[in-house]
């Protein structure tokens, strides 16, 4: 706390520098993903809270990126603290009266611990820390001058746990596939839930956010067959979506600028009650 009375920085962990926690500013992101569709024999409406509701009840993506975050107009971070991998198990919904497709992720995980905290707290993304394992396929540019000689179309993830896999991908790019759909994306929903900490309801925090990034782009995608599988640990149970089926792959560079302050509070006061134990 400084002389004047002021917590330095936005929220908890509050430190003797602003970096300590983190800031509400506008933030590019840059990177490239894969995006993987897929279908399962679950409902995917038993885990999303009223009153989202899934564009089609057994189809969801996953999309592991490998992105740049820095400030708008700022220099980028220090080596540590620039780039990241995030992974987002995905399902596209509605809310009655706006017919616009959104992401609502079901799971996030990110292997760097300052991807965290602003977009847990503050925007109700389900952000966990992971091991994410990453290889990607080096496809030169024909345009550049010494590209790098030879090419590897496979590629492949592992996303793990404290040791135990959750998610594993394989996958080959081929010229021969037909072009899968790519979700719409039309920013998010996040539902963004605190308990009370003195159990009083009145005190709860129970808020539908709409999120909406801008300045978005991406590049002509390259096609691929893959296979995804999915698994448990302690503190997940993602073979609960059983057997999946892979419905479309793709390979693309992408970028977007989150603004301070992304989100619109749609609703809150959320009627539903989460499982306590």
């Amino acid at each position: 706390m400084t002389s004047s009375g002021k917590l330095i920085g936005a929220s908890a962990p509050f430190g003797v520098d602003v970096l300590s926690s983190y800031r509400m500013a506008d933030e590019r992101y840059i990177g490239r993903v894969i995006y993987l569709t897929f279908t399962t024999p679950v409902d995917l409406g038993r885990w999303l809270p009223a009153p989202l509701r899934p564009v089609d009840p057994h189809s969801a993506f996953l999309k592991l990126y490998h992105l740049t975050r820095n400030p708008v107009g700022e220099p980028a971070r220090d080596i540590g603290y620039n780039a990241y991998h995030e992974v987002c198990v995905t399902v596209a919904v509605t809310i009655p009266g706006d017919p616009a497709e959104r992401h609502f992720n079901l799971g996030m995980w990110l292997d760097r611990d300052w991807a965290v905290y602003k977009a847990r707290e503050v925007l109700g993304w389900p952000k966990k820390m992971a091991d994410i394992d990453i290889v990607w396929p080096i496809v030169p540019d024909p345009g550049v001058r010494h590209a790098p000689v030879g090419t590897r179309k496979t590629f492949g993830a592992r996303i793990s746990r404290y040791g135990q896999s959750i998610i594993e991908v394989e996958g080959t790019l081929s010229d021969d596939i037909a072009p899968s759909r790519i979700p719409p994306f039309d920013g998010f929903y996040s539902v963004r839930h605190l308990v009370a900490p003195d159990g009083d309801p009145r005190h709860r925090i129970r808020q539908l956010l709409r999120i909406e990034p801008h300045s978005g782009w991406a590049s002509e995608p390259m096609f691929a067959e893959a296979k995804l599988s999915f698994g448990s640990c302690g503190d997940e149970r993602l073979d609960a979506f059983g057997e999946v089926t892979v419905t479309g792959c793709s390979i693309r560079e992408t970028g977007w600028v989150l603004p301070a302050y992304p989100a619109t509070v749609l609703d809150e006061d959320l009627d539903f009650e989460p499982e306590v134990g």
